[in-house]
């Protein structure tokens, strides 16, 4: 599954970088699936953990382009990409907590935030 959000994850950028628009990736998961499904990875959520994954890179760049590391760390994102920008399983926290040792990392929804911002 690695490889493959991997790959996608790197397809959508290049797609959004040019601004095509992705309406769908991965399957629709039904029934017959499970009884066809010959090889490969899947998963219901795929588009989901593909943009948690892009997330996770806009954060850690963010994160990068810091003089210092403070102990707390606070982004405001665009409310509805809030679990998006948390990851699947609070993965995206716990990563960034891991790499850069933040004892809090806050990610704020705002209803007007277009795109991901640092405050501290």
């Amino acid at each position: 599954m690695g490889r493959t959000l991997d790959a996608l994850k790197h397809a959508l950028a290049l797609f959004n970088q040019f601004n095509i628009p992705v309406i769908r990736i991965g399957v629709q998961p039904d029934r017959s699936l499970e009884e066809n499904l010959v090889a490969g990875p899947f998963h219901p959520s795929l588009r989901y953990l593909v943009d948690c994954q892009l997330s996770l890179d806009s954060m850690v760049e963010k994160i990068l382009s810091l003089n210092r590391m403070p102990n707390k760390i606070l982004f405001r994102v665009p409310r509805n990409s809030l679990s998006v920008y948390t990851g699947n399983k609070r993965e995206n926290i716990r990563y960034i907590q891991d790499r850069f040792g933040f004892n809090e990392v806050f990610l704020v929804g705002e209803e007007l935030c277009r795109e991901i911002e640092l405050v501290a």
